[in-house]
């Protein structure tokens, strides 16, 4: 539908080309918008007084759009630590020597061989590596408030070696936030100077 055409206007808010002798004016561009759109259409005309070098005359319109926040999903896949990787190796390949490969003439048989490799290969990374835990390394947190975190996870939640460790945290958070900064700041003076 047009956006511009919906709504009466006074004429000079929907004229969009002016005549070459300037007398003629006429309503040939349109805005266009599906039909379910329309609802959000707040405003649509002709600006005439805009400067854009032209025999037409700028179009514009406002949209309000009301955007539904989309939901994570539930279940996120699982990072594993491969750094001790050889009980997972082993555990690999000994299931794809046991593994029948079907025959290349067969229908669906890259897709069969693929769902058994992924099974055989998330079935052994449970069965012998551990996950990654989820937090987030920063490089400005140091190994001392990342120790003291661990700790404080291990604690019960509510109690008073709970809340010291929790007051302890934050000091170390910050504190190692303003060293970030001061070395930042220490770095741009230096290139500064050096310029």
């Amino acid at each position: 539908m047009a956006a511009n055409a919906l709504v009466k206007r006074h004429p000079r808010r929907r004229y969009t080309w002016i005549a070459p002798d300037g007398d003629h004016r006429n309503q040939i561009d349109y805005m266009l918008a599906q039909r379910r759109w329309i609802s959000s259409v707040c405003k649509c005309r002709s600006y005439p007084g805009a400067d854009i070098d032209s025999d037409h005359v700028l179009v514009a319109m406002k949209l309000r759009l009301k955007l539904q926040r989309l939901k994570k999903r539930a279940c996120r896949v699982p990072s594993y630590d491969f750094s001790d990787a050889k009980e997972y190796e082993v555990e690999v390949s000994n299931r794809f020597q046991s593994l029948e490969i079907p025959e290349v003439s067969a229908p669906n048989a890259a897709d069969r061989m693929w769902d058994s490799m992924k099974a055989i290969m998330l079935e052994s990374a449970n069965k012998t590596l551990s996950k990654k835990r989820g937090t987030a390394k920063r490089e400005w947190i140091t190994p001392e408030t990342f120790a003291l975190i661990e700790e404080k996870r291990n604690c019960v939640r509510g109690s008073i070696r709970y809340r010291e460790l929790k007051r302890e945290v934050r000091r170390m958070l910050r504190h190692d936030r303003n060293a970030h900064l001061e070395s930042i700041c220490k770095q741009v003076e230096e290139l500064e100077r050096t310029a």
